[in-house]
């Protein structure tokens, strides 16, 4: 019956389960017999075996088992070659039943079947760590019978360890145990497997062991890995022999990441009195941050000293004087002045140069001529120029836009990238739209049908625009309910969009006015003049908001020669350049920052919703008086009803009076011969095309706890180049935003704000201060870069951002621990007096709330005082510093309550 196995047969058996009879068959069949139906076996693993009908679940599970265990018997007896068979018996079930090991280790004995001993070793070494549970029980059974060795990879040790459950008692009764043992602690990552206890019982293996253990911790591993072997280490309690024969590997493990192995190692040579050894193991670990390794050190340091003064091990202790830890510092202090004596001081003294505050006023007291003390009353910053930074540094102009784009090709490409980007680049989207415009008056029709592949369908303006110009209709773009309540810098770029891509249905102009010629968004003034000059000459004329933008994206300076040519020019839109540069452009607002209550409901002396109510950071600004009239841009109305904002009291300014903005039409030309010279009347000029709100913001308008929009706030800055603090204050609900998370990418703002030039001013300086604090690290960087280059530039009022991160403060939304990281960095980059102005404005109302992150603060602040050289009286410090009891807090406060006296002190003779 079996040698006339047919392949139906086979198959049915498979569905049915039926292993043995299988098994069976094959063994009594002839090999060519077993490889024609090897041939036709792979069409089993496309046929979905049906379930019996009325089974229930878990007895499906158990048939879909034996089906698997069937499908592996069939696949040892018919395949053909040691490869094939190793694939088909990974690729289905478990291999924990040991009837089916010895089935298929019986089929494999058949004449003629591939090598028992190769399909284990392959099997074995393909075997994957997360396959452990899957395979090992069948590879090791398959290996024993083979008589092969267990190859000692990662994922062959794990399922071994886990076999024997690493107990001592099963490690004496495998005979693979003297193999495999010492591999275990070559291998990463196999520490999880390991037990301690186990091990540590096995004493005939105690030497493999041991010198396992230490090589593991020595060459390190994943935390919970090492966890296992540094108990493992304990519980042997090597004898001092033992630990003599591993001191130079001990001494390696001094420089682990891993608290833990130091401490084992710390321990293993604590007993060793030789000084050249405590000093290299001083310069490993004296530096680290974890205090009980370095007090221990310190006090092995100071043992060894008072037995043998070694002049070696005395310079190695000066190492912790630069621990970051002041604690560990001023404890390094009290052990090398045990010893001071029997040395000389030159090294101390050089150490001591590159202290600072009262750390480097206790090192001086060590020293016999004092000539520390003596510099410490002129220790001061250095600088030239502004109080920020470098003479001239402020006035470094931005970098050039990239070269305009040359041919159709790209731009294409820079289309294709700007789609792929989810927040598009600001300085590639102005060059695409430079580029689209340029080529499309050119050559219309080549550049639509290079760009018809690339054009999505999407509803966006830039989508639009982009079928503007490969249909040539334009579809105005309906914001949904979310994008209704974007602010007004966004807007202007949708206006931008929608009149170009109106252009595009007609004739475009040559150029774009408001293409920039610097990163930060400038234009080139003689660029924009010569556009004019053309325009006057050929005819055309700008849109209204691209003639908008450029004048909004000019520079703060602009030469006498320019307005010269401006006043020539005799169209609307050089009329309207000509009055825009005599009557000195956009000046700068004054805008107010301050705590608005806000809530969704009627007034709030009124509401009846019983939500509470919710203290908001807000920003206010007056629009501006302008050289030329205003016609502000219709937007939406929004979907929502706005939020109530009530101030609190004396927060903001009163609502500004009505300024009279209105639409106007241009008036009769007017030639530039007119000798009188007299201004054009404001109903003769166009009008200035901006988004409602972008020139000035009411205090009583009502605003969204956090302004939502499909663009990034990155991009802004760009609108309005030379007035970040108009920009800073329309980004402030993003920034409110984003500091706790949503959307923190926004608080890449920060740098390009400081960048920008023109004065900045309170929303600046709120804005860094809330980035200072953000939860997210990368959001911090941004604030610090921000913090810095303001001040480089000579733009920082850091007495401002300190209040407004006290003001924070008082109202909850600081943490002090992630201002005081920010300023740390800040004082590294050399700005000690704005960090001590910022902490000095901070500190009275920290430490009238003092949390986890205030002795951070007080030590940032007491290394900035000593080297600014401050002098200013804190009565809160002072209060602080007297308190009863000794813990970090009051440490940093007594600190710096020593240093601000000291500095008061006049300096020795």
């Amino acid at each position: 019956m079996t040698a006339d196995l047919s392949f139906e047969q086979l198959a049915q058996w498979i569905e049915q389960g039926r292993v043995r009879p299988i098994a069976d068959a094959l063994t009594t069949m002839g090999e060519p017999a077993r490889r024609a139906l090897g041939r036709r076996l792979p069409e089993l693993t496309a046929v979905r075996m049906p379930c019996p009908e009325g089974m229930d679940q878990h007895a499906w599970w158990r048939l879909m088992d034996r089906r698997n265990a069937a499908m592996r018997v069939a696949g040892a007896g018919c395949l053909t070659g040691a490869s094939k068979v190793v694939s088909w018996l990974r690729n289905f079930g478990t291999g924990d039943d040991p009837a089916l090991a010895a089935t298929v280790i019986q089929v494999l004995g058949a004449p003629g079947r591939p090598s028992l001993a190769a399909v284990a070793r392959g099997m074995a070494t393909r075997l994957r760590p997360n396959q452990v549970d899957l395979q090992w029980r069948l590879i090791s059974r398959l290996l024993d019978a083979a008589g092969e060795p267990v190859p000692p990879t990662e994922a062959t040790l794990l399922g071994w360890l886990r076999e024997t459950g690493c107990s001592a008692e099963s490690l004496r009764a495998d005979s693979r145990t003297a193999y495999l043992l010492p591999h275990v602690f070559t291998i990463p990552r196999l520490g999880g497997e390991v037990s301690p206890g186990g091990l540590a019982n096995l004493t005939e293996q105690r030497a493999v062991v041991l010198d396992g253990c230490v090589h593991r911790l020595a060459e390190g591993d994943r935390p919970g890995a090492i966890r296992s072997f540094v108990q493992l280490h304990r519980l042997l309690a090597p004898t001092p022999d033992e630990l003599a024969e591993h001191r130079q590997t001990y001494l390696g493990m001094l420089d682990s990441p891993h608290s833990t192995v130091v401490d084992v190692a710390q321990r293993a040579l604590h007993g060793v009195d030789d000084p050249g050894l405590v000093a290299d193991a001083s310069l490993s670990v004296l530096p680290r941050t974890e205090k009980k390794l370095v007090r221990a050190q310190l006090a092995w340091a100071d043992t060894v000293l008072a037995a043998k003064p070694d002049p070696v091990l005395f310079e190695a202790l000066l190492t912790g004087l630069t621990n970051e830890s002041v604690d560990l510092a001023e404890r390094t202090v009290r052990v090398i002045a045990k010893h001071v004596a029997n040395f000389d001081t030159a090294a101390l003294a050089q150490v001591a140069e590159g202290l600072t505050g009262d750390l480097r006023r206790q090192v001086a007291a060590l020293l016999p001529a004092d000539p520390v003390r003596a510099a410490a009353g002129t220790t001061r910053r250095a600088v030239a120029g502004t109080p920020g930074g470098p003479a001239g540094f402020a006035g470094t102009p931005a970098e050039p836009m990239p070269a305009a784009l040359r041919s159709v090709p790209e731009v294409v490409a820079v289309v294709g990238t700007l789609l792929d980007q989810a927040d598009r680049d600001p300085v590639l989207l102005e060059q695409a739209l430079d580029g689209l415009v340029r080529f499309a008056h050119q050559d219309r029709a080549g550049l639509a049908v290079a760009l018809a592949p690339k054009t999505p369908h999407w509803p966006d303006p830039f989508s639009r625009l982009l079928r503007a110009v490969v249909e040539g209709t334009w579809t105005p773009w309906r914001p949904d309910s979310w994008e209704q309540w974007s602010s007004p810098p966004f807007w202007m770029l949708v206006e931008r969009l929608g009149e170009i891509g109106r252009l595009m249905t007609g004739s475009p102009p040559p150029a774009l006015l408001a293409t920039p010629a610097t990163v930060d968004g400038h234009v080139d003034p003689a660029r924009v003049l010569d556009l004019l000059v053309t325009a006057d000459q050929d005819g055309w004329q700008p849109g209204p908001f691209d003639l908008s933008q450029a004048v909004l994206r000019l520079p703060r300076t602009i030469g006498p020669e320019i307005l010269a040519g401006a006043e020539r020019l005799v169209s609307p839109a050089g009329r309207f350049f000509a009055t825009w540069l005599r009557g000195g452009g956009l000046p700068d607002p004054t805008v107010v920052v301050g705590e608005a209550v806000w809530h969704r409901c009627s007034p709030p002396e009124v509401c009846t919703c019983r939500r509470p109510r919710r203290v908001r950071w807000i920003s206010s600004f007056e629009p501006p008086t302008l050289p030329v009239p205003v016609s502000p841009a219709a937007l939406p109305p929004p979907a929502d009803p706005p939020m109530h904002v009530a101030l609190t009291p004396d927060a903001l300014p009163a609502p500004p009076e009505p300024t009279g903005l209105r639409w106007t039409t241009p008036g009769p030309p007017r030639t530039p011969d007119d000798a009188s010279r007299e201004e054009w009347p404001a109903a003769a000029l166009p009008a200035l095309a901006v988004p409602e709100g972008l020139l000035g913001i009411p205090v009583d308008r009502g605003r969204t706890p956090k302004r939502r929009h499909n663009e990034s706030v990155v991009a802004w800055p760009m609108v309005l180049p030379g007035h970040p603090e108009i920009i800073a204050a329309h980004a402030l609900p993003e920034i409110l935003g984003a500091i706790d998370g949503d959307d923190r990418f926004h608080l890449g703002v920060l740098p390009v704000l400081a960048a920008s030039t023109g004065p900045s001013g309170p929303a600046t300086a709120l804005c860094v201060a809330l980035g200072l604090s953000a939860d997210q690290a990368p959001g911090r960087v941004f604030a610090t870069d921000a913090f810095v280059d303001l001040a480089v530039r000579g733009k920082l009022d850091a007495a401002l951002v300190g209040r407004e991160l006290a003001d924070l403060h008082r109202g909850g939304r600081v943490t002090v621990k992630r201002v005081a990281a920010c300023l740390t960095e800040a004082v590294r980059a050399g700005l000690a007096a704005e960090v001590w102005a910022t902490a000095r404005e901070m500190l009275p109302a920290v430490l009238a709330d003092p949390g986890p992150g205030t002795p951070d603060l007080l030590a940032v602040a007491e290394a900035a005082a000593a080297v600014e050289h401050a002098t200013d009286d804190l009565p809160e410090l002072s209060a602080g510093a007297t308190r009863p009891g000794r813990n970090r807090l009051i440490t940093e406060a007594a600190r710096l309550a020593r240093t601000l006296a000291d500095n008061r002190s006049p300096a020795p003779a």
